[in-house]
């Protein structure tokens, strides 16, 4: 039923925090996450790696690694998850959500064809069609008969990409999410998937969660900017607005890195000395150590997710 998630947000992610045991010690990689999106939403994740990104991801597409620890509630399709992980996730959502990761090799089957990979995602979804549908899939993605009778090595990077990509369509999903879909790729097959997939979004009625640490794509490809930092959220809001107006330090000096997206001089790019740490114990602002605006309180308060009209900041400055 497609009209149910224009009543209600298709993903509700709710005081999700997730921990990954590890010898030397628990790691929270994700704390008190709370996330929306709506049919058809173009939605972003930025931040550097290691803020939590790919774990917010996958903790939606229900494939964290088994023994992670999750707790808080995920829902798509108003459906919830008693945990977001597991068989038992996997088998609520598996029609709802697809995902394309940064590499796509790793996920395709070396010996058998792309065609017949794809025409599988469709049988394990109970889907009728077989090849038919996998040829339509890979058709929308701009493969031909010949790339669909071909064994992955015989692939590039980008084709690779698109196969991840048909595999996707073909589960007819109500959000894709796509985790760096395009860092491993060269400059001119980069274009050319944003594009593909710019044009799918145009014609397909599915939500679409792009993560990335590139401003640059995320200003293209979505609408609303979630800005993510050790674990927590720190900015959110409409996508142009973070971008020409960042309300968080860490936003600020993020996208000064990238001077493209905000018109900067060009020449040797600034660099934030240091890097996050989700594990690091603290009683105060997780970027304090890193931030060149931080206040006396910063170090021993957590700043709460304030709302600044259309906007949310994770910052003292703006707790008056």
């Amino acid at each position: 039923m497609r009209d149910a998630p224009h009543r209600a947000p298709l993903l509700e992610v709710s005081g999700l925090d997730v921990t990954y045991p590890q010898p030397e010690g628990d790691v929270r990689a994700l704390t008190g996450i709370d996330f929306s999106l709506g049919a058809s939403g173009r939605s972003g994740l930025l931040g550097e790696s290691g803020c939590g990104k790919t774990t917010l991801a996958m903790a939606i597409a229900g494939i964290l690694p088994e023994g992670t620890r999750v707790s808080g509630s995920i829902r798509v399709l108003n459906r919830p998850a008693p945990a977001a992980s597991g068989p038992l996730w996997r088998r609520r959502c598996d029609r709802a959500v697809a995902m394309v990761f940064q590499e796509p090799r790793p996920f395709l089957n070396p010996v058998m064809r792309v065609a017949d990979q794809v025409a599988e995602v469709c049988l394990s979804r109970g889907q009728t069609g077989g090849r038919g549908v996998s040829g339509q899939a890979l058709r929308r993605v701009g493969l031909d008969e010949r790339t669909g009778d071909s064994y992955p090595h015989q692939l590039s990077g980008g084709e690779c990409q698109r196969v991840a990509m048909a595999q996707a369509l073909a589960a007819q999903p109500e959000l894709l999410i796509a985790d760096e879909p395009t860092s491993s790729l060269d400059a001119c097959a980069q274009a050319e998937i944003l594009a593909l997939l710019a044009g799918l979004l145009e014609e397909a009625p599915f939500a679409l969660l792009l993560v990335s640490h590139n401003p640059a794509v995320l200003a293209r490809m979505t609408s609303e900017l979630t800005v993510m930092y050790a674990g927590q959220i720190v900015e959110r809001g409409p996508t142009l607005e973070v971008m020409r107006q960042p309300l968080h330090p860490y936003t600020r000096l993020l996208l000064a890195c990238y001077p493209d997206v905000r018109g900067g001089p060009a020449g040797r790019l600034p660099v934030i000395p240091g890097a996050p740490d989700p594990g690091a114990a603290t009683g105060g602002c997780r970027f304090a150590a890193r931030c060149p605006e931080r206040l006396d309180a910063c170090s021993r308060t957590e700043p709460p997710l304030l709302d600044r009209d259309a906007r949310q900041v994770r910052c003292l400055l703006y707790d008056a």
